[in-house]
């Protein structure tokens, strides 16, 4: 074998590890588990892994769009404490109806998002100091409403929402349900688009059709 040759398959196996680096840790964390408890590979322990981390998948695929365009948010876990909380309060304190609490708590994330967002935009300031003030502005306003109190006594059918079941028929487990590689892409090209990002962000998160990366890197050499 040419030294070309060995130095390109050299290339190639450098390039497909760091494209692929993070789904081979997790494969390697997942065998060394089930290693050690052979419970852990189960159908059953999945299901219970996913259901407990629902809100963490929700809010990871709305973040991997910013992330993609070259953005970074520091504030989504305040914004979720903030947004807990005000459902909690109308739905306990308050004994307001569960579809109004959740209208409510979606309406409050988009204001929340919208405000990064204008700052970001408007005032052009880096979206890592804004969403890292932001941030400490979300958590005083969530202990200023709870009082630094706990909420407990939830409507019986908010509590069948949780457990995944609708009119007492339980579910599987859908909590979070990834949009297509088509749907993605649009909402990743405009979003790059509204923050005047590069396509080279594009090209990091796969949102780049092959017509469209010919059309971005110009005439090619002879």
């Amino acid at each position: 074998m040419t030294p070309e040759k060995t130095t390109a398959l050299q290339k190639v196996n450098l390039g497909i590890l760091r494209k692929y680096a993070v789904v081979l840790v997790l494969l390697l964390l997942v065998l060394l588990f089930s290693l050690v408890n052979p419970q852990f590979f189960s159908a059953r322990n999945f299901s219970n892994i996913v259901t407990q981390n629902t809100y963490f998948i929700i809010v990871a695929i709305g973040l991997a769009f910013v992330l993609i365009s070259g953005g970074i948010d520091l504030s989504v876990g305040y914004q979720m404490s903030l947004v807990g909380i005000i459902m909690a309060m109308m739905m306990t304190k308050w004994a307001l109806p569960v579809w109004l609490a959740l209208v409510a708590g979606l309406a409050l994330g988009t204001f929340l998002g919208l405000i990064n967002g204008l700052i970001v935009t408007r005032i052009r300031t880096f979206p890592l100091i804004v969403t890292l003030a932001t941030s400490v502005v979300f958590q005083g306003v969530s202990y200023i409403v709870s009082k630094a109190g706990t909420y407990r006594n939830y409507p019986q059918s908010f509590q069948d929402i949780t457990k995944h079941r609708v009119q007492s028929r339980h579910v599987p487990e859908l909590p979070a349900v990834v949009p297509g590689h088509h749907k993605a892409a649009v909402a990743g090209r405009a979003s790059g688009r509204l923050s005047g990002d590069s396509d080279h962000h594009h090209r990091l998160g796969g949102l780049l059709s092959d017509q469209d990366r010919d059309a971005s890197s110009g005439p090619r050499r002879q």
